[in-house]
Parts: C-alpha cells; sequence; structure tokens
C-alpha cells in the first residue's frame, strides 16, 4: 500500500523525478530491516554491552558529536548500515500523541498490528514514530541494541542533526539507466 505523503514533500518529488514508489517504512518494516532475521537480540550476534554498541553504531560516546558517512560500522544480515545509531530515523507510524504505537518494551511488534496512522489535518496528527538510535543518544538511552526498540514520536516538521529517514521502495522497482 502507498502512503499518501502529501505534495510538495521530498518523498512526492522523489516519486515524480524516479517514476518508482518510495516510502517511508511502517515500524514494523523497520524492525524487520533491521533484524534481518537474526536470532539473537541485536543483530549483530554480539552479547548487549558497550563493545557491542561501539561496533554497531555511532552514539554519543564515540560520535564527536556530529553524523558519519554511511558504511563505517558493521552492517546488519542485510547489509544495511546504522540501524541502530546514528540517526534517529522517521517511520511512517503516527499518532496525536505518543499513545498506540509500539509499547517499547523490547517485545517484537506483531506485523499485523502494525499501528499505522495517517497524517489528518482535522486532528492534527503530525507526530511520526522514529526508530533506531542516534549519535547524541547514550548506550542504553534509546537505542539499548533490542530491534523492537521504538525511541519516541516527533512532530514530523522537527528537523535536527539526530534526526533523519530511510526509504523503502517495492523489489520489482526499475530504476533508470545513465
Amino acid at each position: 500500500i502507498l502512503h499518501d505523503v502529501g505534495k510538495g514533500t521530498f518523498l512526492a518529488k522523489l516519486r515524480s523525478k524516479t517514476n518508482v514508489e518510495f516510502d517511508l517504512p511502517t515500524s514494523a518494516q523497520w524492525e524487520y530491516a533491521c533484524g534481518a532475521r537474526s536470532s539473537t537480540p541485536i543483530y549483530s550476534g554480539l552479547a548487549q554491552s558497550e563493545d557491542a554498541v561501539a561496533c554497531l553504531a555511532w552514539y554519543n560516546n564515540n560520535a564527536g558529536s556530529k553524523t558519519h558517512a554511511v558504511g563505517l560500522k558493521v552492517p546488519n544480515g542485510f547489509g544495511l548500515y546504522d540501524m541502530l545509531g546514528n540517526v534517529v530515523e522517521y517511520t511512517y507510524n503516527s499518532g496525536a500523541t505518543y499513545d498506540g504505537a509500539s509499547a517499547g518494551d523490547g517485545e517484537e511488534d506483531t506485523p499485523f498490528i502494525d499501528p499505522v496512522g495517517r497524517y489528518d489535518t482535522s486532528t492534527g496528527s503530525t507526530y511520526r514514530q522514529v526508530r533506531g538510535g542516534a549519535w547524541s543518544d547514550a548506550p542504553g538511552y534509546w537505542m539499548d541494541l533490542r530491534t523492537a526498540s521504538v525511541c519516541a514520536f516527533y512532530l514530523w516538521t522537527k528537523r535536527d542533526t539526530f534526526i533523519g529517514f530511510r526509504v523503502v521502495c517495492p523489489v520489482e522497482a526499475q530504476w533508470p539507466r545513465n
């Protein structure tokens, strides 16, 4: 299902320019991508520790108060980098308050009950769930290294150096050849 992203947004422009149905991942899609089918609590297979954090993520003790280029830490089993640290990532999940989303208790979300909201100007539902961890986080604060870890909800219009996003697209997307 392709979500309505609103005219003039980055994703709308990206869709128009590439003719590919880019979207924000839902929280369950993000969690699946982060865990990469790992059977361990963190995708590296390492025991949860500060060494595991340093291996996988940029956080407040190793980031030097800034974001870093992607690909400098260990990727997960799908080859995705920085899922647990560098910047928190917006998902499509939204809500007017902190209610109605994943509990953040480390238990896996049920993909069939993914708490997806939609932008509704009449209710002011402008908060989006962010997942992962950021360069400004202490190990164990937001990114406790469980792939089901939930960070927070931020106003969708919030911009900061520790917030970013990752896009998803259909598997069958045709990429333009130069």
